[in-house]
């Protein structure tokens, strides 16, 4: 309020306390918040330095010093959609590159594994004699 609406003041001691004074004469004062937690802190500055120069006039018709837009709500939204979709097309991209690899990583196990020789084969390559019901000698 105070940095757009006129009437409002504001002054700042070199305690570190800041004067607000309203458009009806009320003056209201606050203590720093490091004179909270650390009362025996000497927080007491030099006064700044004066002004240089008066300050500018506002401009006619123009109550609220608030900065004005380069672009309109409907230009802004219209980037932020736009990059959103940027960054969504770059993830699919992504998850697309990752699940290829993930594919072609399992075809390969699948290949190894395919030409592996099973376990029951021997060195040789020629599976163990067939000892029919009976166990095999130990």
């Amino acid at each position: 309020m105070k940095t757009f609406w006129e009437g409002w003041t504001d002054t700042q001691s070199p305690s570190g306390a800041v004067h607000v004074t309203t458009p009806t004469g009320h003056t209201y004062t606050t203590k720093p918040f490091s004179a909270l937690l650390f009362p025996s802190w000497n927080t007491t500055t030099e006064p700044p330095p004066p002004a240089s120069g008066p300050t500018p006039p506002r401009r006619p018709g123009r109550e609220l010093m608030m900065p004005t837009r380069r672009r309109t709500r409907a230009q802004n939204r219209a980037a932020r959609i736009t990059r959103e979709r940027e960054l969504n097309a770059i993830q699919r991209q992504r998850d697309e590159a990752a699940a290829q690899a993930a594919a072609e990583s399992k075809a390969n196990r699948q290949a190894r594994q395919h030409h592996t020789r099973p376990s029951y084969l021997d060195a040789t390559g020629t599976p163990p004699p067939d000892y029919g019901d009976d166990p095999p000698p130990f």
